[in-house]
């Protein structure tokens, strides 16, 4: 008699999912305000090591290591594009200060 065997569930890490969610967004929004993009960025980069931490113990069937490494990149994009923006327009306000 053959006994079927269940392959273990690899599921995605919460965290890592979150963290890029936080990472697309700081690049969408990065010229809307200043303080949002920055929180956003700043968060996903941590949730993102904090992620490729915890998949990279070993801990559980989790699968997402390249989400990760896709959520860090995205929000050190998004930071770089608001510290970018927020001192372009420094630059612009004190050049032509009325």
């Amino acid at each position: 008699m053959r006994v079927l065997e269940c392959a273990a569930v690899k599921r995605k890490h919460g965290m890592a999912i979150a963290a890029l969610v936080l990472g697309i967004v700081s690049i969408l929004i990065w010229w809307l305000y200043v303080l949002p993009p920055l929180i956003c960025a700043f968060i996903a980069i941590l949730l993102a090591r904090r992620a490729r931490r915890e998949i990279g113990s070993g801990r559980g069937a989790v699968t997402s290591i390249g989400i990760a490494q896709a959520a860090e990149v995205c929000g050190w994009v998004g930071l770089v594009l608001s510290l970018l923006y927020v001192v372009a327009v420094t630059i612009i306000f004190f050049t032509f200060r009325l």
